[in-house]
């Protein structure tokens, strides 16, 4: 199956569900969504809702128990591991909620790490990364650890990597969640721009009103189903 050239992702009945008490519990039943590129999508609802679900399973980190996740031209069910592993460091960029940073590389190795996985030389990783930290603030923590960084650092560290392969799918979970206003504001300011003048898609899990605001779309995960959000009675 193929999706329409417009389409950078799009999931048809996806379903899923994890093991709770020796029962299953079903997080996702059903869910279409399809993002077209250039779009920014945000995804809301309670926490534990299975927001972050939808995000592992669209970077094939996790396999639904059933439906389809199509990818450009490509259903991620029918990739090796290996094929998914070089989608996700050319075409993807993740920004993980609980940054999974590398504690043994600094700053600027671990914003170089998917383009040395990508086989981009040293020198040409260190070059692209030295932008990013320049542009999101980071150039004083360059050659720091990790575990010496805030977790608004770490949050930055953890938003340029997944912008230093330029991807085509950006899926940020809760990406401002760590940080202040300013520098929140920020980086929504550089994923919707990166929207706009690079046709990148992004898809959001956010609980800020704000950023949900900002997105082209807003939907909501609620009782395992994905849906447009109601609107308030005037």
């Amino acid at each position: 199956m193929k999706s329409n050239n417009n389409t950078i992702i799009e999931t048809k009945k996806l379903e899923k569900g994890f093991k709770s008490k020796g029962k299953i519990r079903p997080v996702l039943k059903s869910v279409d969504l399809r993002l077209k590129a250039g779009e920014s999508v945000a995804i809301i609802g309670p926490s534990g809702s299975g927001k972050s679900t939808i995000l592992h399973l669209a970077a094939g980190l996790l396999e639904a128990d059933s439906g389809t996740i199509t990818f450009s031209t490509s259903r991620l069910d029918e990739l090796s591991d290996k094929q998914k592993t070089r989608l996700r460091n050319h075409e993807l960029g993740f920004i993980f909620q609980s940054f999974n940073l590398l504690d043994h590389l600094d700053v600027m190795n671990n914003i170089a790490l998917p383009l040395l996985i990508a086989g981009k030389s040293t020198q040409q990783a260190l070059k692209s990364a030295n932008k990013l930290v320049r542009e999101l603030g980071l150039k004083d923590v360059a050659h720091a650890k990790p575990t010496s960084l805030s977790g608004g650092e770490k949050q930055r560290v953890a938003i340029a990597r997944a912008l230093i392969n330029n991807p085509k799918l950006i899926l940020a979970d809760e990406p401002t969640g760590n940080l202040d206003e300013k520098n929140a504001k920020r980086i929504i300011d550089r994923l919707l721009a990166l929207c706009a003048d690079r046709n990148v898609s992004l898809l959001v899990v956010t609980h800020d009103k704000k950023i949900a605001n900002r997105c082209d779309r807003t939907l909501e995960l609620s009782d395992a189903k994905l849906k447009s959000p109601k609107k308030a009675s005037k």
